[in-house]
C-alpha cells in the first residue's frame, strides 16, 4: 500500500509540476546546511479549490515560523464561539489567495500578451497573495477593529497590511531566503497598494502594470 500511495503522490507531482521549477535554496535559521537544490514544488488539497500547486519558492515562506503562525489565527475572528464551525484560519485562506491571485495575474498574461507581464512579475504576486495577512494580531479583524481602536483611542495605528508587509521584510531576513531586493519591494507595494511608501517602484508597475496592485489589496471597493 505505501509503494501504491508513493506512487500516486509522484504521478500527480509529475501531472501538477511545471516544467522549470529549480531553486537554489539556502537552508534557514543558520543550521550551517549547504544550499539544497530543489525542483519540487508541493500539492495542497485546498478545502475550496481541491488540489493547487505552489513552487518551491512559495514553499521556502510557507516553511517558516513566521507564516506558520498564521494556523493559529482564525479567519472569522471570534465567530466561532457562537458558529463552531467556523473554525478555519488565515494559513488555509493565504494558501488560497496566493493560488488564485497567480491564476489570475497568468491568465491576463495569456489573454494580454501585450502588458508583458513577466515571471518575476506572477512570483511578486504569489508572495503577496501567500503573505498578505502576516500583519494580522489574535483574532484577525477584531484585534486591530475592536482592542486596538480602544486601547490606542485617538492615536494612529498601522493596519494589518502595513503590519504584513513589515513581516514580509521580516521573514525573508529572519529565515535568509534568497529572494531579490526589488522583488521585495514589488511584494510589499501589492500587499498594502501603495505606490511609493514601501520603496521606488519600477517604472513599468507605476505606469502601465499599476493594475497588478488590485489583485490582492483592492483598494477600490
Amino acid at each position: 500500500m505505501e509503494d501504491d500511495d508513493d506512487f500516486a503522490i509522484s504521478m500527480s507531482q509529475a501531472v501538477h509540476q511545471p516544467p522549470e521549477v529549480t531553486l537554489a535554496r539556502q537552508a534557514v535559521g543558520g543550521s550551517g546546511h549547504a544550499h539544497e537544490e530543489r525542483t519540487r514544488g508541493k500539492i495542497y488539497n485546498d478545502p475550496i479549490w481541491g488540489h493547487i500547486y505552489l513552487n518551491p519558492e512559495c514553499n521556502d515562506v510557507i516553511d517558516t515560523p513566521q507564516f506558520q503562525r498564521l494556523r493559529e489565527l482564525k479567519q472569522l475572528g471570534t465567530s466561532y464561539y457562537v458558529f463552531p464551525g467556523a473554525t478555519h484560519n488565515r494559513f488555509e485562506h493565504s494558501i488560497g489567495v496566493c493560488h488564485k491571485s497567480k491564476e489570475t495575474v497568468e491568465l491576463i498574461k495569456a489573454f494580454q500578451p501585450e502588458l508583458e507581464i513577466d515571471k518575476i512579475d506572477i512570483q511578486a504576486v504569489a508572495y503577496a497573495g501567500l503573505c498578505h495577512d502576516l500583519g494580522h494580531g489574535p483574532f484577525s479583524h477584531v484585534f486591530e477593529n475592536e482592542f486596538l481602536s480602544v486601547r490606542l483611542a485617538g492615536q494612529e495605528f498601522p493596519k494589518h497590511e502595513e503590519n504584513s508587509a513589515k513581516m514580509f521584510d521580516y521573514l525573508v531576513d529572519y529565515n535568509q531566503l534568497e529572494i531579490d531586493a526589488d522583488v521585495i519591494s514589488r511584494v510589499k507595494s501589492l500587499i498594502t497598494s501603495a505606490e511609493e511608501e514601501h520603496g521606488v517602484m519600477p517604472k513599468s508597475w507605476t505606469h502601465g502594470k499599476s493594475f497588478l496592485r488590485e489583485i490582492v489589496a483592492n483598494g477600490r471597493n
